[in-house]
């Protein structure tokens, strides 16, 4: 397995996949990445040359983001940047985010995946980079959820300004659209990207938008509504 650095080993995650909706019949796609591939190599070789791309590593300078053997380059380009983007929009919660594997897969029946036994995100190749960005931001919003104990903490509010039911299971809805994990993971796009390419009938309101970034800086002084404490290190949230 090639990596950009090595990681600490992480936590172990309960066993879970989690998928975004198949990619538009419409969407044109060749290579692995297409569109922004050049502009974002581009940023990926600024962010390292200034040594952006390392600050999120950690003190030590060793990545957490790992790629398969047979990840094209233009995707380990497009992931460096997007995995820094993602770093920096929940830089509050680094100490307890695990490594994380990134491969790209031929013929996935869905635009990704995440694999918490092996903490591997899978995206579906070849697709945009727009498509590609978007993907592992979302199973990277998994990953999170999955790891950090203090994401617990998050859910009642994230759920009340969702407008979801008191009592309403994290991982539960009717469709994927109304599971409050999924709106989670699309809200973590609107947050690093600015916008989302496909809304997929999920409407994230500006409260949750503002809330979900102010806890991922860190922001959040006063106790959450129905919070509970916990480790943020050492135990696998659920």
């Amino acid at each position: 397995m090639a990596r950009v650095c090595v990681g600490a080993p992480g936590l172990r995650g309960d066993i879970r996949s989690s998928a975004l909706p198949p990619r538009p019949r419409h969407a044109t796609s060749a290579g692995a990445t297409t569109g922004r591939r050049r502009a974002t190599v581009g940023l990926s070789a600024a962010l390292i040359a200034s040594g952006l791309l390392a600050s999120s590593c950690g003190g030590d300078g060793a990545s957490k983001l790992r790629f398969g053997e047979n990840t094209p380059s233009d995707l380990r380009d497009l992931a460096a940047v997007a995995w820094f983007r993602f770093d920096e929009a929940f830089s509050a919660h680094r100490d307890c985010l695990p490594p994380v594997e990134l491969v790209g897969a031929w013929g996935l029946d869905s635009r990704g995946a995440y694999e918490p036994d092996t903490r591997t995100v899978v995206l579906q190749i070849p697709g945009t980079a727009a498509e590609l960005e978007s993907a592992l931001i979302h199973e990277l919003a998994h990953h999170l959820e999955l790891n950090c104990r203090a994401h617990i903490e998050l859910r009642p509010a994230f759920l009340e300004a969702q407008g979801f039911p008191d009592g309403s299971a994290w991982e539960d809805g009717t469709a994927w659209e109304t599971t409050p994990s999924e709106q989670w993971a699309e809200a973590a796009i609107e947050v690093v990207r600015g916008h989302r390419l496909y809304q997929r009938n999920v409407v994230i309101t500006a409260e949750a938008r503002s809330l979900v970034a102010a806890w991922g800086r860190g922001e959040l002084d006063d106790p959450l509504p129905g919070a509970t404490t916990g480790a943020t290190t050492g135990e696998t949230a659920r």
